[in-house]
């Protein structure tokens, strides 16, 4: 059987997938899973938009969601299409390869599919891994099929590895040590786009004033609401009232419960929804997209699903915006954002509320300290940024894209 009908002969399902009309061709072909792999090529996107503005892009998303975010996030750019990805089928992905007759293929993160880029030797498009990571389930999986991955891997022109720990995951796979760069993630770069377009918000138009010692609690996990109503109790609000807590549920409908917990506990609080003017109260964000406005505004932040296992959400947040970071143990989803602002003394780690408590009442009384770790916070983010632009030049020389009024190409050997 030939590698390139694999997939074909397992999903059966995808023998009436019929491709869309493209409304361009020559151009570049990205592909990603769905929101969130679309969200990290967003930077990548941006430096070929800047750079040569003319060249089409063609994105195929496994997800309906994901398609309508890169629907949303490529409105800046006209001469752009978004299409279902058709499952890895041959016959398809041989219409898109003929018809878009791509410069090159972009593979965002972890979307190996034999089909897809196996093709692309065929069609002599240069195919590339970008942000590439195999998680520790996946891997397992795919080395009961090594021979096969294998090939896979190495039909990639370049894999851009993100760590250490990614490029090892590759190799293991059988991938030659020659097409694999480590560059960094695109989380940088990410976070710095999405502070930079991000709302902004006075602490005059909420009520707050600038002497106000601002502490916001974000994506707050179920399991550790608890720890948190217990931390801002040990805050003791009445005798500290300059300062002020924000908290922000990861999830809106956990909004009501923890509202239940702090009125359980004694402690006054209000909506987001319900007025901008907290007046003394706790203010609970009931709404979407708000949480970076907030973050810039605040002294401190802690960034929840870390005091639980859940595995730690965006530290980048409020570390791009220059605010000292807090975490709890649990940070294996970003043990490498934990680790750098730990090193770099922009981040701080605690174990339980009493901790949390402990640390924020040191960092509003030691403001040399809290001014440090927040200019050490933003300075780490910013350092580690610029992996799009590292990216997106080496597969320009590669493809042979030349920035001009709008590009030139040169032709492939």
């Amino acid at each position: 059987m030939r590698l390139y009908n694999f997939f074909s002969n397992l999903l059966p399902l995808v023998a009436n997938i019929k491709v869309p009309q493209l409304a361009f061709n020559k151009g570049l072909w990205f592909h990603a899973a769905s929101v969130g792999e679309v969200n990290a090529s967003l930077p990548l996107i941006q430096f070929f938009h800047n750079r040569f503005p003319d060249i089409p892009i063609l994105y195929t998303v496994m997800t309906k969601t994901g398609q309508n975010r890169a629907r949303t996030l490529l409105k800046f750019k006209c001469n752009t299409q978004v299409i279902p990805f058709p499952m890895d089928h041959p016959p398809s992905l041989k219409q898109i390869y003929k018809n878009f007759d791509p410069f090159a293929l972009i593979v965002i993160e972890t979307e190996l599919w034999p089909n897809l880029t196996l093709l692309s030797q065929r069609f002599g498009v240069k195919s590339y891994l970008v942000n590439a990571r195999l998680s520790q389930k996946t891997l397992p999986r795919y080395l009961l099929i090594k021979r096969i991955m294998s090939k896979v891997v190495n039909s990639f022109d370049l894999i851009f590895a993100r760590y250490e720990e990614d490029k090892e995951k590759f190799l293991m796979l059988g991938a030659k040590p020659e097409k694999i760069l480590t560059v960094g993630s695109l989380k940088y770069d990410i976070q710095l786009s999405s502070i930079a377009s991000s709302k902004r918000l006075k602490r005059s138009d909420l009520g707050y004033k600038d002497s106000d010692f601002i502490v916001v609690f974000g994506s707050i996990r179920s399991k550790e609401e608890d720890e948190i109503v217990e931390a801002i109790k040990k805050l003791d609000l009445h005798r500290h009232p300059d300062i002020k807590v924000i908290v922000a549920p990861r999830h809106l409908d956990r909004a009501p419960h923890f509202a239940s917990k702090l009125r359980d506990a004694g402690i006054k609080f209000v909506f987001r929804t319900q007025g901008f003017n907290p007046n003394g109260r706790i203010l609970i964000l009931d709404t979407i997209g708000e949480l970076v406005a907030f973050y810039r505004i605040a002294d401190v932040a802690f960034v929840g699903g870390s005091l639980a296992n859940y595995g730690g959400h965006n530290i980048l947040e409020p570390a791009s915006c220059g605010v000292p970071v807090i975490f709890g143990p649990f940070v294996w989803n970003v043990r490498h954002e934990a680790k750098g602002l730990l090193l770099c003394k922009g981040g701080f780690l605690v174990k339980n509320a009493d901790e949390l408590a402990s640390l924020i009442l040191r960092l509003r009384d030691d403001i040399s300290t809290l001014i440090e770790a927040g200019i050490n916070a933003e300075k780490f983010t910013r350092e580690k940024a610029g992996v799009a632009k590292k990216i997106g030049q080496i597969i320009a020389k590669r493809v042979g894209l030349r920035p001009k009024i709008g590009f030139r190409i040169k032709p492939r050997d």
